[in-house]
């Protein structure tokens, strides 16, 4: 029994791990995507 919600504890928390991770991760690519657009449009300025 202690092994099963061992084991649900576990893949909620990897869950949510991931979902964080993603959330960091979409947002630097975000950071990055809005940096190098704004140097290609001050270029073109």
């Amino acid at each position: 029994m202690a092994i099963i919600i061992g084991l649900i504890v576990f893949v909620i928390a990897l869950k949510i791990i991931g979902a964080v991770l993603g959330l960091v991760i979409g947002l630097g690519l975000a950071v990055i995507v809005y940096f190098v657009a704004e140097k290609l449009i001050g270029k073109g300025r």
